[in-house]
């Protein structure tokens, strides 16, 4: 009887590592980074430290390539208006991708996965993010509708399909341009 209840929990174990796992109740606002990123090692610090939002004045959720110490990271940066209007840096993921710098960031490099490749039939959350990334080279700035994998927690984007988009003329190799947010 021993090792008819092994197996039937290995299979189970086995279904839950295939389908993601048991539900996060704490949900990060983010769990499906691409999969260029990578959860930081304990040992690795931030390229700045992570901040507490001051009010639930939420406006824009802005995310974006950062080359630090040698690395490049995929960092978010929180606008709230507090007053006056604030980033926190919320989340800091290092990736496995060197970086120098003056050098260009990789295309696709960010913490949103493309919802097609995550579920069919996904939800739109109302939410928007504001992403930065190097598109052809060349600076962009595009806002995504964040979309949501039904009976589960994974979110995602169209990659393909922003909602807005502005392109700049600075190569990916120069500095990134300076982000504003929306006012409140």
């Amino acid at each position: 009887m021993s090792i008819l209840k092994s197996l039937l929990l290995a299979s189970v174990l086995l279904i839950m590592v295939a389908c993601g796992g048991p539900e996060n109740k704490n949900e990060n606002k983010n769990p499906s980074p691409s999969p260029i990123a990578v959860n930081p090692p304990k040992e690795d610090k931030p390229c700045e430290p992570l901040g507490h939002p001051c009010t639930d004045r939420f406006l824009v959720r802005h995310s974006y390539p950062k080359c630090c110490s040698g690395m490049w990271h995929v960092v978010e940066d929180d606008y709230q208006n507090c007053p006056p209007v604030m980033p926190f840096r919320v989340e800091d993921l290092r990736t496995e991708q060197t970086c120098e710098t003056g050098a260009a960031p990789p295309e696709g490099l960010g913490p949103f996965s493309d919802i097609k490749d995550l579920c069919p039939n996904p939800t739109d959350t109302g939410d928007k993010v504001t992403l930065t990334e190097c598109f052809h080279g060349h600076w962009r700035t595009a806002i995504y509708s964040v979309y949501k994998c039904p009976d589960s927690p994974r979110k995602g984007i169209h990659k393909d399909h922003p909602d807005s988009a502005k392109e700049y003329q600075e190569a990916c190799t120069e500095p990134m341009p300076a982000y504003t947010p929306p006012s409140p």
